[in-house]
Order: structure tokens, then C-alpha cells, then sequence
């Protein structure tokens, strides 16, 4: 009996925390925003438009360790599932070498207009990764 409840508690968890708990096994994320220091709507999932990208090395002790940093945004499938390798962007960010824990929000640069899914590379000018994610981009419909 004890058993039963705890599987169930456990799936209950995973139903109310799931969304969160996916970023926090991740390096490089997305959200919808990041406002009043709190990132709002996690997902690797989203439709056309604009993201927020997060980066955070805090777990692994890292820092940017940089002052210049480039987000590449590659497209590796596109809208029927199909491999592509397709470089869309490489966009260039100034930041602090010693944080840990940053965002990137740019309406102007940080976007996605067609469907498919997209890995995101945050690295160092000379090509090194920190870290990197991947996004699916949606209909509407499908979300």
C-alpha cells in the first residue's frame, strides 16, 4: 500500500513540477520571459516569435569566464521531423566574464519565424561551447 502511495506521489510531482524541473538538468534553456528576476514559461517548446534564452552555470561552478559571447542558432529538423543542418544565426553578446547566470532577451534578435527544431549554442568567440539547448517551434495548433 505504502508503495502505491508513493508512485503516486511521485507521478503527482512530476505533473506539477515538470516544466520547472526540465531546466534545472540544463545548462542552456528557454522561456517565454524572464521579468522581476523569475523566468516565466519554461519550455522546450514554443511557437513562432521571440524567446528568452538562459544560460546557467551555477550547478557546475562555471563562469562565462568571458566578455564575449556569441548565441548560434542552428536549425536540425525541420517542421516534418526531417534532419537538417542549417546555421539561421549567429548573434554577438557582451557580458561579464565572472557571471554564472544570465539571459538573453533580445526582441530585436533572439526570435524564430519558421517551425522546426532549433539547437542553440551559447559560446566563445574563439568557438568554445558553454552550453547549448534545443527548442521545438510549433503551429498554434500543436502546443
Amino acid at each position: 500500500m505504502r508503495k502505491t502511495y508513493l508512485i503516486f506521489f511521485i507521478v503527482i510531482c512530476s505533473v506539477i513540477f515538470g516544466k520547472n524541473s526540465f531546466a534545472q538538468n540544463k545548462q542552456l534553456y528557454f522561456c517565454e520571459k524572464y521579468e522581476n528576476s523569475e523566468e516565466i514559461g519554461i519550455s522546450d517548446k514554443f511557437t513562432t516569435g521571440w524567446l528568452t534564452v538562459m544560460v546557467d552555470l551555477r550547478e557546475s561552478g562555471e563562469t562565462m569566464n568571458t566578455s564575449e559571447v556569441e548565441l548560434v542558432i542552428v536549425k536540425i529538423k525541420d517542421s516534418d521531423g526531417n534532419p537538417v543542418n542549417d546555421t539561421i544565426d549567429v548573434i554577438p553578446f557582451d557580458v561579464e566574464p565572472d557571471w554564472d547566470y544570465i539571459y538573453f532577451a533580445d526582441n530585436d534578435r533572439v526570435g524564430f519565424s519558421e517551425k522546426g527544431t532549433f539547437k542553440v549554442i551559447c559560446r566563445k568567440k574563439d568557438g568554445t561551447t558553454i552550453a547549448s539547448g534545443e527548442v521545438e517551434i510549433v503551429d498554434d495548433a500543436e502546443e
